[in-house]
């Protein structure tokens, strides 16, 4: 029988997990949620679940969270199901009307209302500030980006000064990585497949992903790298191809 989030933390006077990747912001942008309450769990994959509110964070024990920025693709609004749900929310709506860019400001700024309203939670924006809230006895959220899409999202595509501007701000703003590729084409690297092959064929809403399992780093890909590891910030590379890994690899070897 699965645990009730009345019981006992499973960390006991255990120091505590990190968890590198979950996405309670996204829950909160999309679907209007409070943090603080747990919604339901579910026994299978939901979108809807509630499996990292507050609640769930300080049931599994979990000290460090990284939080996942996520905002999708525009590729996912070519299935009108898709478009026709967005439109039930105002971050749904926000991300039909708005650029990519805008919405992970937005959805920045609304996980640290959540954060600033919590009790037991801060928001860690450097390691010193990690440090202090840990030494507090509270739990750190420190902010990631799941998707390199947003730092172009609309710049004219030669400006690649602006996109090392915004990925400046969004190190100022205390975000410790950038996942440099998702599941559709951007012009930072080449893409795994990470679409299931039924979604990819389903016949109402396709999704093709239009994966090049041999693209690697682009220029403006290189770029954004070579300023991240200046800046101190984590190149994820997951969802990368292989190539793309490789290049990254090479790129901050002995940095």
């Amino acid at each position: 029988m699965s645990p009730s989030i009345g019981d006992t933390p499973v960390g006991g006077s255990f120091p505590g997990l990190t968890d590198i990747h979950a996405h309670p912001a996204m829950n909160a942008f999309l679907w209007d949620r409070d943090l603080r309450r747990h919604y339901w769990t579910g026994h299978t994959f939901n979108p809807l679940s509630s499996l990292t509110d507050f609640k769930m964070l300080e049931r599994g024990g979990v000290k460090v969270l990284w939080s996942s920025l996520h905002i999708p693709e525009s590729d996912y609004f070519r299935c009108g199901l898709i478009r026709f749900a967005a439109r039930l929310t105002s971050g749904g709506r926000m991300l039909l009307s708005r650029s990519a860019w805008e919405c992970v400001l937005a959805m920045m700024g609304e996980m640290e209302r959540q954060v600033a309203r919590s009790d037991g939670f801060d928001m860690a924006r450097s390691n010193a500030e990690l440090d202090q809230v840990l030494a507090a006895g509270r739990t750190a959220i420190v902010h990631t980006v799941e998707g390199g899409h947003v730092l172009g999202a609309g710049l004219e595509a030669d400006d690649v000064s602006g996109r090392l501007e915004r990925l400046e701000r969004l190190a100022e703003s205390g975000v410790a990585s950038l996942t440099l590729a998702h599941l559709f084409p951007n012009e930072l690297a080449g893409h795994a497949e990470a679409i299931p092959e039924m979604l990819r064929g389903f016949p109402i809403c396709r999704l093709d992903s239009g994966m090049d399992p041999d693209r690697g780093l682009t220029p403006i890909g290189r770029a954004v790298v070579e300023r991240m590891a200046e800046l101190r910030m984590v190149p994820d590379v997951t969802h990368c191809t292989p190539v793309a890994r490789r290049d990254v690899y090479e790129l901050v070897a002995n940095r």
